[in-house]
């Protein structure tokens, strides 16, 4: 089926061009090409809808197994690549400042500037979301942008920790600790303000702001980037929070170019040179061949690709078992 329409409603019309096959609640076997106008540079999913934020700050959305992609307004900011959404807003992060946007009354409701840059963003309730900071996490409200709490995550010999990558999961947050002392995942409950547990994990040099957390009630998901004689290379597994064991998974040669990038829950998903992977909790990979598109790759939806290029955005189906070469990440 071939579908056009364009989409206006008092904002900027997108126009469609879908090559669609539908099954089960979302996109079949064929691709869908979607003529957005629009630079996307970032796209998260959350609860099975796919938003999207472009080099204007203008927030998008899409259904699964729809063809149309919703305005929410243009912010007219130039974002970073720190983007939540939660309670009806969309929450961007740019450099020491989040923006807090109304999703149904499109504009911006808050500003709340912060002394440090900020290294993470993520959603707690409706009604309240986290910043992440060198050594400290600051709790919001997300209506008006209030500050609420600030939870130290402790120094070590007078020195605060680089907190890399966070995830909030019920009342924790699981945040990844960096000191030239150890590194650790720290589960915060943020409802008392205090740090609850430490699982220590193995010294890496892990660079900076390259790390990604997610976590689930039984693991956290832990991938990003460790140097090898200097060589960057990608270094992904798995926390079992009862055991507190982690397992390094067992990751393809083609790991060294890897990014990682939003995915469906209960995995972790990257991106290759030559596949497209997923980790579950037990640490094993799974790969599906890379789509051949244009532009660069989001994030996993369901069971496609979601590529965006200069106006455009690809949906495409990963149902193409991939064979990489393996490698020990240790």
């Amino acid at each position: 089926m071939r579908l056009s329409r364009v989409f206006g409603g008092g904002l900027a019309g997108i126009a469609l061009a879908a090559s669609i096959a539908y099954c089960c609640g979302g996109y079949g076997a064929e691709p869908l090409s979607i003529k957005t106008n629009r630079n996307i540079k970032n796209a998260i999913v959350r609860d099975g809808k796919l938003y999207m934020l472009s080099d204007t700050g203008e927030v998008l959305s899409m259904e699964r197994g729809d063809v149309e992609v919703k305005s929410h307004g243009n912010l007219d900011i130039r974002p970073g690549s720190l983007f939540e959404v939660s309670g009806g807003k969309a929450l961007i992060a740019v450099q020491n400042r989040v923006y807090i946007a109304d999703l149904a009354k499109p504009g911006v409701v808050a500003v709340q500037t912060f002394p440090e840059p900020i290294t993470g963003i993520g959603a707690l309730d409706a009604t309240k979301f986290f910043v992440l900071q060198k050594g400290q996490i600051r709790t919001i409200e997300t209506a008006t942008g209030k500050p609420l709490e600030m939870i130290s995550l402790g120094k070590e010999k007078g020195k605060e920790p680089h907190a890399l990558g966070a995830h909030a999961r019920g009342n924790r947050i699981y945040v990844f600790a960096h000191s030239e002392e150890k590194q650790a995942i720290l589960a915060i409950d943020w409802k008392k303000n205090q740090i609850e547990n430490e699982y220590p994990m193995a010294a890496t040099s892990l660079r900076p702001g390259s790390l990604t957390v997610e976590a689930t009630d039984d693991t956290v998901f832990i991938g990003g980037i460790w140097y090898s004689y200097g060589i960057p290379m990608a270094s992904v597994g798995t926390l079992d929070l009862a055991s507190k064991k982690y397992v390094r998974a067992n990751v393809p040669t083609d790991f060294r170019g890897i990014r990682l990038v939003p995915g469906n829950p209960q995995r972790l998903s990257f991106v290759g040179e030559q596949a497209v992977y997923q980790m579950d909790a037990t640490a094993t990979v799974t790969a599906k061949a890379l789509p051949k598109a244009n532009g660069s790759m989001l994030a996993v939806w369901g069971r496609n690709a979601v590529f965006a290029s200069n106006g455009a955005l690809d949906i495409m189906p990963l149902n193409q078992p991939a064979t990489v070469k393996s490698a020990n990440s240790n």
